[in-house]
């Protein structure tokens, strides 16, 4: 009968010890994918043959399991959230630069139809929103 709670205390630690590692994965996963946002390499691919030398099947699960959504929508959210948040710190910001500084063709076409698809706005809308809700506060 001890021996069965030994074996299941052990089981126990032995499972949390596996998540407290899997949030480790995680975060650094979270940190590396904001640190190479701008690379238009970014991909699980990369991640996982170049920086983490990890299985992709693993990353790919972990990742869904972690986040409940695929890597490559989590990155493509951050994304075009990051692109709204650069417009709103400047109104004034090129399409094709912002593409550029998030990891799209820095021609800007495929940027601007994945941007109107996730905000229902293109950059340009959005922008003009963004001048139209200052303009009116002031």
């Amino acid at each position: 009968r001890e021996r069965n709670l030994l074996e299941n205390m052990v089981e126990v630690v032995a499972e949390k010890q596996e998540v407290a590692e899997e949030e480790k994965r995680i975060k650094n996963i979270l940190l590396l994918t904001y640190q190479y946002v701008s690379d238009q390499g970014l991909s699980i691919q990369f991640l996982c043959k170049e920086i983490l030398y990890m299985n992709e099947e693993y990353f790919g699960r972990l990742f869904l399991k972690s986040q409940k959504q695929k890597f490559s929508t989590f990155l493509l959210q951050q994304r075009i959230e990051l692109a709204k948040r650069l417009i709103q710190y400047n109104s004034d910001i090129k399409t094709t630069r912002l593409a550029d500084l998030l990891g799209f063709s820095p021609d800007g076409q495929y940027f601007s139809r994945v941007f109107r698809k996730v905000t229902g706005l293109s950059p340009t809308e959005y922008r003009d929103f963004v001048k139209s809700r200052f303009c009116s506060k002031l």
